[in-house]
């Protein structure tokens, strides 16, 4: 479990906290091309990360939340969006984000997707749900950004309030894949789910008759795997990827093998709590 620590995720950042609510948990991309500008692209993924978390904090806890009412993913992106404007810290850039809380107490699961960082709901060993990849056009993603005037040819138009939201009634033994577009642009979603499948299949039927220490170290052993593909692909020249496969249809001409990218990804593995 991350409490907001930052590590080094290249240009992607992420937290995940527990509250008295539930689970809530993000994943922000920075986008790579302010480093030609000389600004660090992961400062305004991880100031976004960093304020969702105490954001996430605060509306989950008992003292603010006494009836654990459902705690909205787009208001934590909003807040934690307004917080990283005002708090002076972060002078330029940008991130596409996702943020997701899980109640712990209703099983809810409400979503707020802006941009390509996506998160896959797997039940019974297929996709339940996959989030929208929200572009302007191809490979411009939608993002939230910090935009000084010397940097106006860069656009920040997009808003909070663009974000894809979604709410998910979850099940004993739904995976919840939360990850930036690193993941998703290398590897199929036929391979995600198959590896998802292999690594949890002693999970099969219910999950109470596994070891907690059991079931974790198979939920991180699944998270490097997953990372693992991801990365691997992502350095290939050739065999075809998800990226490869939008790039032919939408530019016309040949293109194989991955994207180099960084892989944030966040595993949830749902148990129902029965007391």
């Amino acid at each position: 479990q991350l409490e907001s620590e930052t590590v080094d995720a290249g240009q992607d950042a992420f937290f995940h906290v527990s509250t008295d609510y539930g689970i809530i948990q993000g994943v922000a991309d920075g986008v790579g091309s302010w480093g030609e500008d000389g600004v660090d692209p992961s400062a305004f993924a991880w100031a976004m990360m960093e304020n969702a978390a105490s954001i996430a904090k605060e509306l989950g806890s008992a003292k603010n939340n006494p009836n654990k009412s459902m705690v909205d993913a787009g208001v934590v992106l909003s807040k934690a969006f307004e917080n990283t404007v005002a708090g002076g810290k972060v002078e330029a850039g940008s991130a596409t984000t996702s943020i997701l809380t899980l109640s712990n107490d209703s099983g809810i699961l409400n979503a707020a997707v802006l941009g390509d960082s996506a998160f896959l709901l797997i039940r019974n060993g297929r996709v339940h749900y996959q989030s929208a990849s929200q572009q302007h056009v191809f490979n411009f993603p939608y993002q939230l950004g910090i935009v000084p005037k010397r940097y106006r040819r860069r656009s920040a138009k997009d808003s909070p309030s663009d974000a894809d939201q979604s709410t998910h009634q979850l099940q004993d033994g739904d995976v919840i894949l939360l990850a930036t577009d690193g993941l998703h642009d290398n590897v199929f979603i036929d391979e995600i789910v198959s590896i998802v499948n292999e690594e949890l299949s002693n999970n099969d039927g219910d999950s109470r008759a596994m070891d907690v220490e059991e079931l974790t170290e198979d939920i991180r052993k699944l998270a490097k795997r997953l990372t693992y593909t991801a990365s691997k692909y992502s350095q290939s020249s050739s065999g075809d990827s998800p990226y490869a496969k939008a790039y032919r249809a939408r530019k016309d001409v040949p293109r194989q093998g991955g994207k180099p990218d960084d892989i944030a990804l966040l595993v949830t593995l749902v148990r129902t709590n029965h007391k």
